[in-house]
C-alpha cells in the first residue's frame, strides 16, 4: 500500500529553519525518549503463524551524548529500560538499569536527512532524522528480515535533546 502525505506551509515558516549539518549537530545531548520494537512472525508449514513481540521503553535518562563537529561522538551515562516481551500470548515485563559508555563516529547526510552512527566501530546503523530544531531531533532506524517462514521487523527510535 502506498500512502502519500503532502505538507504545505507559508514561506515564513521556513525562514527560521535550522539546517541539519555535521557542524550544527555538534554539542551535548541527552535522550528525551528511547524505544524499540522487534516483531517476529513465524509461518508454519500449515499456514498458521506465531507472532512474538519484544518492546523496550527507556526512562530516567542520565546520559551525555557529545557529538563533535569532526564526526566523532562519545556517550556515557545510565537510564532505565523496561522490556515487555510477548511470546505465544504470554507477557513478561522486566525493568533494569542500563549503562552506556563508548564512542564512535557519525556522518550526517544533509540531502537525505540521515545520521549514520557507528558505535565503537561495530555495526553502523543508518537513522532517519526528523524534527531537527537545533535543540532537539528525533531518529528512527528500521531493519527487516524475511525468509524460510520467518519475518522480523526491528525498529529503534531515539529522541535527542540538547543540554
Amino acid at each position: 500500500m502506498l500512502v502519500a502525505i503532502t505538507f504545505t506551509s507559508c514561506k515564513n515558516d521556513d525562514d527560521n529553519a535550522v539546517a541539519f549539518t555535521q557542524s550544527s549537530i555538534a554539542g551535548d545531548y541527552s535522550f528525551s525518549y528511547l524505544r524499540s520494537s522487534d516483531v517476529e512472525v513465524l509461518i508454519n508449514a500449515d499456514g498458521t503463524t506465531i507472532t512474538n513481540t519484544y518492546l523496550t521503553e527507556g526512562s530516567n535518562f542520565n546520559v551525555n551524548w557529545n557529538f563533535n563537529s569532526n564526526g566523532t561522538f562519545a556517550a556515557q551515562g545510565t537510564y532505565t529500560i523496561t522490556y515487555t516481551d510477548t511470546e505465544d500470548g504470554e507477557v513478561i515485563i522486566e525493568t533494569e538499569l542500563t549503562s552506556i559508555d563508548g564512542e564512535g563516529s557519525f556522518i550526517v547526510n544533509e540531502a537525505n536527512g540521515t545520521l549514520l552512527l557507528d558505535f565503537d566501530n561495530d555495526d553502523a546503523q543508518l537513522f532517519t532524522v526528523s524534527n531537527y530544531s537545533g535543540n532537539s531531533f528525533d531518529t528512527r532506524y528500521e531493519e527487516m528480515f524475511s525468509g524460510g517462514g520467518f519475518e522480523d521487523t526491528y525498529v529503534i527510535e531515539i529522541g535527542f535533546v540538547r543540554q
